[in-house]
């Protein structure tokens, strides 16, 4: 934010009141100073009297600041009446004073119509305020009457409309909605404009807003994101020429595969060794197809435009197919990769358990590609002797997927930053430990999309836990089996998105 400078004021601002002043109550002298922090209030506007005069009102206009009240004197050396002047909280942001010929009587009358005008420069100095504030921000701001008449814009409205070669009065249809509404809001509009070598992204939005008469207004909003524009281009320029890459290499290793796995398939029905050589063949064909299929959204970005493709789904089988694709990387890394309650018996016979299916309503491969992110996570920032555990349970009317480890953790600034793009920790780079800093901000779009959560629980040097909370299939019965509570939060930075 850049440093705010306070204007010092002319004197005249207010000058319009002090001589309605001095017109009503036939005061010698009118003036109307601000609140001062420190030293002798400043002028907003005067009228009539002499610099003596002047000095006298405005150490009486210190004493109505001091005192939050109106100040009335009446004697023989002379007049004075002053009130407060208010903003919207009642707080005295200054004071309207009039002085009049020694002896001068203030009546009812001459108090009611100083209160008045007293309102009428409180409501001057918002105005003013609130001018500052629409020349001061970077968003350009026009709003415009129901017949599409301009009615009020800002200096930056003024300034993107000529740069986009539009006229500023016609930017809103002349003929708009018939019955916009307060609450009615239009969908953003991004265009770049200018000429070529200078062009510059402007995003537009509008508002329905009710005047003071209850008529309807339209209220128009750009902003120059250029930078940011500039930055997402970027960004899918390098997912299209790596995905680009990535597709060609793939495609050869799953031709080859196939025919790998049609080889050993022939033999596998007499040779126990071939058979258990056609099932590894199988996992890594099928996870040869899904990264071809990661790949191809990174190409064509439909990743982020797709519906989603909502099914009933066993979750305990979509964690033990997780995990069992990372054992062997596991075992490799001595790390204890474990799953429950839904355990392969042959994989992991120590921690098996018997237990009611968990199933749920929920795109199955997007949410098996949050947990396989979650996972990879996890074993990379584990060290060797370490432990994984990959969690399955309900809560009410939610299914919750969680992996703990026992890895390096991280500060809680670190926790704030996680989910954004590209981002990656001074322990990643230091460790020289390979990612693009993708996959959290991939787990927080797949939960957005099912209406769900992801937390990360961590602490530097004792592990991380995330938690990935889903809505559950709507007529599966509610239990309390596999609940636990919360677990303590007062040593950990913890964050949700």
């Amino acid at each position: 934010m850049g440093e705010v400078h306070r204007r010092a004021p002319t004197g005249d601002e207010l000058s319009h009141v002090a001589r309605l002043a001095v017109r009503l109550l036939g005061a010698e002298l009118a003036v109307v100073t601000d609140r001062a922090a420190s030293g002798a209030p400043s002028v907003l506007g005067r009228a009539g009297g002499t610099d003596a005069a002047l000095a006298a009102a405005a150490s009486r206009a210190a004493e109505v600041v001091d005192g939050r009240e109106p100040l009335v004197l009446d004697d023989r050396a002379g007049s004075y009446a002053g009130w407060p002047v208010r903003d919207e909280q009642g707080r005295v942001v200054g004071v309207l004073g009039v002085v009049g010929a020694p002896g001068r009587a203030w009546d009812g009358t001459d108090t009611a119509a100083l209160a008045d005008l007293a309102r009428a420069a409180s409501a001057e100095i918002r105005l003013r305020l609130a001018d500052a504030v629409l020349a001061a921000t970077d968003v350009g701001l026009a709003v415009y009457d129901d017949a599409g008449r301009l009615v009020l814009a800002n200096e930056r409205a003024r300034w993107l409309a000529d740069a986009a070669g539009d006229d500023l009065g016609a930017v809103w249809p002349a003929e708009p909605d018939p019955e916009p509404q307060a609450e009615h809001t239009g969908a953003d509009a991004l265009r770049w404009v200018g000429p070529a070598g200078d062009r510059r992204a402007v995003l537009s939005a509008t508002a329905g807003i009710v005047g003071p008469g209850g008529e309807p207004h339209v209220v128009v909003g750009r902003s120059d994101v250029t930078p940011l524009a500039r930055a997402l281009e970027v960004e899918e320029r390098f997912a299209a020429t790596v995905s680009h890459e990535l597709r060609t290499p793939l495609t050869a290793i799953l031709g080859y595969l196939e025919l790998l796995v049609g080889q050993i398939a022939d033999g596998a029905a007499d040779d126990p060794a071939a058979a258990a050589q056609a099932a590894v063949a199988a996992r890594v064909e099928r996870a040869a197809l899904t990264l071809q299929a990661r790949v191809a959204d990174l190409l064509d970005g439909a990743a982020r435009r797709r519906a989603l493709d909502l099914r009933r789904t066993d979750l305990g089988d979509l964690l033990r197919r997780v995990v069992d694709s990372f054992v062997p990387a596991a075992a490799a890394a001595g790390l204890t990769l474990t799953v429950e309650p839904a355990t392969h018996p042959a994989t992991h016979p120590a921690t098996h358990q018997a237990a009611a299916p968990v199933v749920g309503r929920v795109d199955g491969p997007r949410v098996e590609q949050a947990v396989e992110n979650l996972v990879a996570n996890s074993l990379k920032y584990t060290p060797a002797g370490g432990r994984v555990d990959v969690r399955l349970r309900t809560e009410g009317d939610r299914v919750v997927l969680e992996v703990a480890d026992t890895g390096v953790g991280m500060t809680a600034a670190e926790v704030e930053l996680a989910f954004q793009q590209y981002w990656r920790s001074a322990d990643a780079r230091a460790g020289g430990r390979e990612g693009a800093g993708l996959g959290l901000p991939l787990v927080r779009q797949i939960a957005t999309e099912h209406r769900g959560h992801v937390r990360l629980r961590s602490t530097p040097g004792g592990g991380t836990v995330a938690t990935l909370s889903l809505p559950r299939e709507p007529d599966q019965e509610h239990t309390a089996s596999g609940s636990s509570p919360t677990s303590p939060r007062n040593t950990a930075a913890t964050r949700e998105v």
